[in-house]
């Protein structure tokens, strides 16, 4: 579902505008950024709908009233307000490094949380295909553990697959 895997016939089709996240199980962290850089790049959207309010805010004028009265509705309706506090208990929750950690030195587990915590932060639908049974384990333990925030997120995702989604039988093919 995330076009990742090429090899299977058959087809399936995420409805119209689904959006398909796919957590690898070595994924790609760019090293040049540190654990928060990577964790950000989820919300970077909202980012900027707070920093162009801000902009307005310093510079409000009759010309950019509507615009100022739409950023802030997009705000409240999004929460945008506490997105700092998400961000924090998204990393907090999946016991990730500190934010300012060098992503060149992590373990293959504290990897996968990094980018697990990004995938579960974008404002999609999507699926998550984890391939790496200890981390899937590692997963129900942590939401045994900690449900008012990892629980709700998961089965949420898994939800709006369920009902999103309009799936076809696939048939894989070994290429010999």
């Amino acid at each position: 579902m995330a076009g990742v895997d090429k090899d299977f016939a058959g087809e399936a089709f995420p409805a119209a505008g689904t959006r398909i996240g796919h957590l690898p199980q070595e994924p790609h962290l760019d090293p040049t950024k540190n654990v928060l850089q990577h964790v950000e790049e989820a919300v970077a959207e909202k980012r900027k709908i707070l920093e162009r309010y801000e902009e307005i805010s310093a510079n409000y004028s009759d010309e950019t009233a509507d615009e100022f009265a739409r950023l802030q509705d997009q705000i409240d309706a999004q929460n945008l307000w506490d997105l700092d506090k998400q961000v924090e208990i998204a990393m907090d929750a999946l016991r990730l490094p500190p934010g300012d950690a060098d992503v060149t030195t992590l373990s293959g587990g504290e990897r996968r949380r990094v980018a697990l915590c990004r995938l579960l932060l974008q404002p999609s639908e999507y699926t998550i295909e984890m391939r790496h049974a200890p981390f899937f384990w590692w997963i129900q333990d942590l939401s045994a553990k900690d449900p008012i925030y990892i629980t709700p997120i998961i089965m949420g995702a898994t939800m709006v697959i369920q009902q999103k989604m309009t799936p076809r039988p696939l048939t894989r093919h070994r290429q010999r």
